[in-house]
């Protein structure tokens, strides 16, 4: 799990199908059920500088505001991770990185934890 990927999928939940559902494959797994994302081949990618994220949001014209943000900080994160980050990519960033390392062997328990930490950082900051 990486966070664009966690963004990626908090912005599907929230914005595009509330019931969706994520299933968890090897790496390398040849995908062929549902729809694919953030994996090599997929419709919803990284790709042509934008995070997963920006792609998810293209594609299903989501405006709302704290969207947008999140997809502007998985920017900064996956597309320049070496330039000066925003404090709340920073902030965000240390936060999953801890998550995905409690939860390596987890994928859904670091979701689910991701999701967590979105809603918590929107709540704070009033953007919801």
């Amino acid at each position: 799990m990486e966070f664009d990927k966690c963004a990626s999928a908090w912005i599907i939940v929230r914005y595009v199908d509330k019931d969706a559902q994520f299933k968890f494959f090897p790496k390398g797994s040849v995908i062929e059920e549902g729809r694919p994302f953030d994996v090599p081949g997929a419709e919803l990618t990284r790709a042509h500088g934008l995070a997963c994220a920006e792609t998810v949001i293209r594609k299903y014209n989501v405006t709302v505001s704290e969207a947008l943000k999140l997809a502007q900080i998985a920017h900064e994160i996956e597309i320049n991770p070496w330039a000066k980050h925003s404090r709340d990519a920073e902030k965000l960033n240390r936060r999953i990185v801890k998550i995905m390392r409690k939860h390596r062997d987890d994928p859904a328990k670091c979701l689910e934890a991701g999701f967590t930490v979105f809603d918590e950082f929107f709540r704070a900051t009033g953007d919801r």
